[in-house]
């Protein structure tokens, strides 16, 4: 129930065919053991009722059983003791859950998203982020050429149709466009 909680929409194949979400999974393991809980704390309750109606209780004792939220066994009396200690399992694990609940439910990555949030919602806005009231604005992600002669330093925002290589000759990491590749002074530690 807590991997449902982190990644909901993970999806599993039943019987390595059926696609079913994680989620769909942790909503049938949550009803189920809370109907463990119930039913397993509620059970002395099926004796009452075996005094009044005795048909009744035993088809909903068989019924619990054979759902798997009673165990069985040949004696009321250890249904109703094995269905608390059961009960209390399950009340233990859903304790467990719920802490890890309580953890996460605020977590500082949740407040890293909702900020990341913003920012596109601001980037999307006006391309812009900053204090309006002193009138300083920055980009949030300023457009950046990825290449840049070494020689006439144009890059591929100024002429997109040039071709940009890196000299196999020169020490570093010197980029030459389509032009000056084969016309440059090849640079050998530091000097030109």
């Amino acid at each position: 129930m807590a991997f449902a909680m982190i990644a909901p929409d993970t999806q599993v194949l039943l019987f390595f065919i059926i696609p079913i979400k994680i989620k769909w999974l942790a909503y049938f393991d949550g009803i189920y053991i809370g109907l463990t809980i119930i039913i397993g704390y509620l059970s002395p309750l099926l004796g009452v009722l075996a005094q009044t109606s005795p048909a009744l209780a035993q088809s909903l004792l068989r019924g619990f059983v054979s759902l798997g939220l009673l165990p069985y066994s040949s004696t009321f009396a250890s249904i109703c003791s094995s269905a608390y200690v059961n009960a209390t399992a399950a009340l233990v694990s859903m304790l467990n859950f719920l802490v890890f609940w309580l953890m996460t439910r605020k977590s500082s990555r949740t407040r890293g998203q909702k900020a990341f949030r913003k920012a596109m919602k601001v980037q999307q806005g006006h391309g812009t982020a900053g204090d309006s009231q002193n009138g300083r604005f920055e980009k949030i992600n300023p457009v950046k050429a990825r290449h840049y002669c070494a020689v006439c330093h144009r890059t591929e925002l100024d002429a997109p149709n040039l071709e940009f290589r890196f000299c196999s000759k020169c020490d570093g990491n010197y980029e030459y466009c389509s032009d000056h590749l084969y016309t440059h002074v090849h640079v050998r530690n530091g000097n030109n």
